[in-house]
């Protein structure tokens, strides 16, 4: 589970903020939508492998 613990730092605001330095509330929301859906997909995966 390397790559999803990678991009939870991605996700917390700290340390996205030093990696882009100007970020917009748009782009904010924007950003938070995305990782929701992507987690969500995450998650159905994970369910769907324990049905194997």
């Amino acid at each position: 589970m390397q790559g999803v613990q990678s991009l939870q730092q991605l996700a917390k605001p700290e340390n996205r903020k030093s990696s882009v330095e100007v970020m917009c509330d748009a782009d904010d929301k924007l950003w938070k939508r995305h990782f929701q859906q992507y987690y969500r997909f995450i998650d159905r995966r994970a369910k769907q492998d324990d049905n194997c």
